[in-house]
């Protein structure tokens, strides 16, 4: 089924190119299936990029999903051109009256700051608070799954000794789950980050349930037991060359990163990286939007 975005966002032709299902909004819907209504609040710097990544995983599904691309009014973007933001993005007092299915809140490059001296922390609580009451569930993304998993459950990120860079392999806890059904007994996800989670404060919240992990990794993948709150801390999005530009982009600051790790074939950068997490990409993302739809329709017939 498409995935419902404006005519002219940039990711459109490169989706189609993918033969990725779109449907603009200046078409009319005549295929009489029911539409999942999803909203991305983006944090990410490259705006264009993350929203390409994600479409693709939402358009690569058997549903129908209307996208809302969300932005704050205590933050201004100063690595995305402001008439893309424009263009289309909505500030979230336009949503506020509405519901959701889904809603999606990314990671950002700010790891290094507490919580709370993010210039945007405020808004951010505000919205992860509405989350609870209008959408039937909410996917967190790395920064985003810290910052959720601090500010609901008081579950702190804690600094890793050196970042966890590249593709790692991970089991899955779980596979009664509904978001981890399928999954094979190992899978891989891309990691780029400096920090975790405070895990034994995380295995002692009732609330919360680890469905994904490595010894190498740690929590990649946590729910509540209702999965209306859903907390990854890898990137599942991410394009087979998104970690080769990070390495480029920290060997040009002069950072002297590390060669990602299980990523280059022969752990040589000159390599074109194979994309090895696609399937489960995929799979995840489905069984995501199968619960959203699941959970609408057990409640409307109760």
């Amino acid at each position: 089924m498409p995935v419902k975005i404006p005519s002219s966002l940039p990711a459109k032709a490169q989706l189609e190119s993918e033969n990725i299902s779109v449907i603009t909004n200046d078409l009319i819907e005549t295929n009489g299936n029911p539409s999942v209504k999803v909203a991305i609040l983006n944090l990410m710097p490259n705006k264009i990029t993350t929203e390409t990544q994600l479409l693709r995983l939402l358009g690569n599904s058997p549903f129908q999903v209307d996208i809302e691309l969300i932005k704050l009014a205590s933050h201004i973007s100063k690595t995305t051109p402001e008439s893309h933001i424009n263009a289309f993005y909505k500030p979230f007092a336009e949503v506020e009256s509405q519901k959701f299915d889904g809603f999606i809140i990314t990671g950002a490059p700010i790891e290094h700051l507490a919580f709370e001296e993010v210039n945007y922390w405020d808004e951010l609580c505000r919205i992860m608070n509405w989350t609870l009451t209008n959408a039937v569930s909410t996917l967190h993304i790395c920064w985003g799954a810290q910052a959720a998993l601090y500010h609901h459950y008081e579950i702190n990120k804690v600094p890793l000794k050196k970042k966890l860079c590249g593709v790692f392999p991970l089991q899955p806890l779980s596979k009664s789950n509904v978001l981890t059904s399928g999954f094979d007994d190992t899978f891989y996800a891309p990691q780029s980050r400096w920090s975790g989670i405070d895990e034994p404060a995380l295995k002692a919240c009732p609330a919360l349930e680890v469905l994904a992990s490595s010894p190498e990794v740690g929590m990649h993948m946590a729910a509540t037991r209702n999965c209306k709150q859903v907390f990854v801390l890898g990137h599942m999005e991410y394009d087979a060359d998104t970690l080769a530009n990070e390495f480029k982009r920290d060997i040009e600051k002069g950072l002297n990163p590390a060669v990602p790790h299980n990523y280059f074939p022969d752990d040589c950068p000159s390599n074109t990286p194979a994309i090895t997490w696609r399937n489960h990409a995929n799979l995840f993302f489905s069984n995501w939007l199968n619960y959203i739809t699941f959970k609408n329709q057990k409640e409307r017939y109760l």
